[in-house]
């Protein structure tokens, strides 16, 4: 059974070498594209082809994440996503540590709580102690396959290799200085290496070996009991004082119900402050008002954890003065919703205000599911806010942005006769094509025929690796070699 435990890890770790160089040709290098589906990809059929074996557990909740990882890698190959690609990069390998954690922990494992997803965060280093222990292994028995002296040898060899190498380059440098002709020689041997590339051969090579390595350690180490999270009991909270949080809420509650009237009293009727234009309105306290909304639903979870009472009325007290503080938010996230709209009205559509929109709809049915949570307490809300931010993510890389933002400005200039066609062209293929739409629509816009005219003639110069395939961007360069400009 030990052989072939010793065999299959040996497979599992050529394969991962394989992975490892694939995942730097894939990668490096290359614009977000087909890359990205295909490196997932490869690096579940490798998961898969090797623990095969291996008893999955919370099926229902893996499948979903795993679903939600394909449609997040996939959507690079039909959309460019740029705004997103940051989030994506440290999102996509938490999700994926998340799902293989999940498939090998217990069943009576809660995978919604804070301790299970800093032990899925915990893997990143255990794959390197299950490498540092897998070298000990192979070097024990190494050790015990040779000849002492054998061993010993290959040992000083190893070691004069890494005193000598610094060591001639530091001479070299002297004799280079010393005679010209011997100089001279030397020199040569750069330049004929230069033109292999070296370098970058070199630092892709070691890339993909380190890429191999952490893969081969982190599987084996999400497959190993000894790193399972293990079930305990939750430690005792700390516990508020119910008068001191019913002070606290109320004070609070006060002043939201000022605010409140008076956003009532002009806002929402369609009046703002004298001497200010909706657009100047609606730039004056909108990160303020997001701000305040993060601070109250910050208090909700804390007086939902903390504090535990035992007196009926003064429950009834608590849930009464969350559920006007929830709504309070709500009314604050709303205003917050028609200043962006007013601002947008003004200045146009662009990623971050589309980013903004998304995060405070996120954050109202945050507080929707909050204010049921009120007065149902079973109901569980880490389930749920984790359940919906993984669904939130998937979704906004699903739904093209950049379309529905240039979508948005081409209507803007329909209305208004307003565009920024220099914002349109920092978007992806999306943009290009909107401004062949603007200009087919209307070509005496100013400097948009030469704004297109630059981007066909980059396309010319340009080259296109199949790494980077995505259906936007081919989409947008046919088009662009179609287009006859004047």
């Amino acid at each position: 059974m030990n052989d072939l435990k010793r065999s299959t890890s040996k497979v599992l770790l050529l394969l991962s070498f394989v992975f490892g160089m694939l995942f730097q040709w894939l990668l490096i290098g290359t614009e977000p594209g087909a890359s990205i589906s295909l490196t997932i990809t490869l690096f579940y059929l490798l998961y898969f082809s090797s623990m095969k074996h291996t008893k999955s557990t919370h099926f229902r909740m893996s499948l979903f994440v795993f679903l939600c990882v394909i449609l997040i890698s996939f959507s690079y190959t039909v959309f460019t996503n740029t705004a997103l690609l940051g989030w994506s990069l440290l999102i996509l390998p938490f999700l994926v540590a998340f799902h293989l954690v999940l498939l090998t922990s217990s069943t009576h494992m809660k995978w919604y709580q804070w301790a299970f997803i800093t032990h899925v965060l915990s893997y990143f280093g255990y794959a390197f102690h299950y490498l540092s222990r897998y070298a000990a292994v192979g070097k024990r028995t190494l050790k015990q396959n040779m000849q002492p002296s054998m061993y010993n040898n290959l040992k000083m060899i190893f070691l004069g290799l890494v005193i000598s190498v610094p060591l001639v380059m530091a001479v070299s440098v002297l004799l280079m200085s010393a005679d010209e002709q011997f100089e001279t020689f030397l020199s040569g041997f750069p330049r004929w290496l230069m033109t292999l590339q070296w370098g970058d051969n070199l630092f892709r090579v070691l890339f993909g070996l380190f890429v191999g390595l952490f893969t081969f350690g982190f599987i084996q180490s999400v497959t190993q009991p000894k790193y399972r999270l293990q079930d305990k009991k939750e430690p005792t909270s700390i516990k508020w004082n119910e008068i001191l949080t019913v002070t606290v809420l109320v004070s609070l509650n006060l002043l939201y119900f000022l605010f409140v009237f008076v956003q009532f009293q002009y806002f929402f009727q369609g009046s703002v402050q004298e001497g200010l234009t909706y657009a100047q309105y609606a730039r004056r306290g909108f990160f303020e008002l997001v701000f305040v909304t993060l601070i109250n639903w910050t208090v909700f979870l804390s007086v939902i954890h903390f504090v535990q009472t035992g007196s009926k009325k003064l429950k009834s007290v608590i849930k009464v003065l969350l559920s006007f503080m929830i709504l309070s938010s709500g009314v604050m996230l709303l205003s917050a919703f028609i200043r962006l709209m007013l601002y947008e009205q003004e200045y146009g559509f662009t990623t971050t205000r589309f980013l903004v929109y998304s995060f405070m709809i996120f954050l109202g049915i945050i507080f929707m599911y909050s204010l049921v949570k009120v007065w149902l307490k079973k109901l569980s809300l880490a389930r749920f806010y984790f359940f919906t931010a993984i669904v939130c993510f998937t979704i906004l890389h699903c739904i093209h942005m950049d379309e529905i933002i240039a979508k948005q400005n081409i209507q803007r200039y329909d209305e208004t006769g307003k565009v920024d066609i220099y914002y349109l062209n920092t978007l992806s293929g999306a943009g290009t094509l909107a401004l062949i739409h603007l200009y087919e629509q209307d070509p005496t816009i100013p400097n948009l025929e030469n704004l297109l005219q630059d981007k066909k003639r980059n396309l010319q110069q340009s080259h296109v690796k199949w790494q980077e395939f995505n259906i936007i961007e081919r989409d947008a360069r046919d088009q662009l070699e179609k287009l006859k400009l004047k």
